[in-house]
């Protein structure tokens, strides 16, 4: 059997889920990395407070990536986001909603401050709705811990993490 096609698609704001990345993609020889931004990015303390509000009610925004418009050759896809409010990010709504997952299985990660990642399963239901209407498939999902809000977790920990997870999804 071969071995999927790999891509990792991340949107981060405090850098966490950048560094996860970034440790997963050395971890499984991944070199398809694709960073998701907001076109209009929210800083500072009304900042944080717009992203949570737009996370509960699962909003999405515009993005910048230069990952494909319709995921093609990509056989499977770790989509990786922090969790807001118990909601994923309104940039990976918005990814979702431009991006054709047709044939695609999509692997979530989410990385979130809260260690016992109560109410996941709602974020991860949501999510695998876009994934559906985009003609994917959601094939697992994975919480890590990361840290408090705003703050930026030591590598040590993400790699830690990331360790703990990639069995749980049978990436290795």
């Amino acid at each position: 059997m071969k071995k999927p096609n790999r891509a990792i698609a991340y949107f981060s704001r405090s850098g966490n889920t950048r560094s996860s990345a970034g440790i997963l993609a050395e971890r499984l020889s991944v070199s398809a990395v694709y960073p998701i931004t907001e076109v209009r990015e929210r800083r500072g303390f009304r900042g944080f407070i717009m992203n949570g509000f737009d996370a509960l009610r699962g909003k999405a925004v515009n993005i910048k990536t230069t990952f494909p418009e319709a995921a093609g050759e990509i056989e499977q896809l770790i989509l990786m986001t922090p969790v807001w409010a118990g909601h994923v990010t309104p940039a990976i709504n918005g990814f979702l909603e431009r991006t054709d997952l047709t044939g695609t299985q999509v692997i979530l990660i989410t990385v979130q401050s809260d260690p016992e990642f109560k109410g996941i399963e709602k974020a991860v239901s949501l999510v695998e709705k876009r994934i559906i209407k985009q003609k994917g498939v959601l094939k697992q999902s994975a919480a890590m811990h990361g840290s408090a809000p705003g703050k930026k977790a030591d590598r040590d920990h993400l790699a830690a993490e990331i360790i703990r997870i990639c069995p749980l999804l049978n990436l290795e």
